[in-house]
């Protein structure tokens, strides 16, 4: 009987020793899983840690970037518009220079100024400092001529212009100019081209019903002469 109660009793005691031991082991292993949890965690921590570097560089990056650009466009805008005001100064110093040397028809034209001279070129206008000034049919039709050829001798003077050195003027009577006025211009542009550039950089063709009995036997004359009985078109 006292050996089985030993017995017994040993084995209670053993049995509490396993037990004891694994519940150690239960713990350390939860402690491991914790521990690889967190461990994780820091795994993951340190890849976004690494991916806002890069990603932080990366928009350091193109934020210069685009200051550079922004200041590559600033450059081009005010080039442009450089050159924008460097061809309408051309344009408003040869205008003011044909309406000075219009006949006395028109007092603003006499007394125009480069600066009262405005080309709207997105509304196909031209005028001097009133935009809503009523002239004759061959006042307004003067101006318009006047700005044309304005755009055309700038193209002559800035060699950089995209524009061809070339104008062609057909028949410009028809609208309303008076034959005087129109023989002045003649003589006028003549007189300017002749004096300021070389024959070989441009080519201008007009066409007149107006002509002086001088141009009419210059070298300046091509072509057949046409009347209402002689006419440049023809069935064929």
């Amino acid at each position: 009987m006292k050996r089985k109660t030993a017995r017994h009793n040993l084995d209670e005691l053993l049995g509490n020793a396993r037990s004891s031991v694994a519940g150690a082991i239960e713990d350390l292993n939860y402690q491991k899983g914790q521990l690889n949890g967190e461990l994780q965690q820091f795994y993951t921590m340190l890849e976004l840690a690494e991916k806002y570097e890069q990603l932080t560089a990366q928009k350091t990056q193109l934020e210069a970037e685009m200051e550079k650009n922004k200041s590559y466009i600033h450059a081009k805008h005010s080039k442009q518009e450089n050159r924008r005001s460097e061809v309408m100064k051309k344009i408003q110093e040869h205008a003011a220079y044909f309406l000075n040397n219009d006949m006395d028809r028109q007092k603003d034209f006499k007394e125009a100024s480069p600066s009262d001279i405005t080309v709207d070129f997105p509304n196909n206008m031209v005028f001097l400092k009133d935009r809503y000034a009523k002239y004759s049919a061959s006042s307004a039709f003067f101006l318009k001529l006047v700005a044309r050829f304005s755009l055309f001798f700038a193209s002559l003077d800035i060699d950089w212009m995209r524009y061809p050195r070339f104008i062609f003027a057909d028949n410009m009577e028809d609208k309303g100019i008076e034959e005087d006025r129109a023989r002045k211009f003649q003589k006028t542009l003549i007189a300017r081209l002749k004096d300021r550039y070389d024959t070989d950089s441009y080519q201008v063709i007009y066409t007149t019903s107006y002509i002086t009995d001088d141009l009419d036997h210059s070298e300046y004359v091509v072509g057949e002469h046409y009347n209402i009985n002689h006419k440049s078109l023809k069935n064929v």
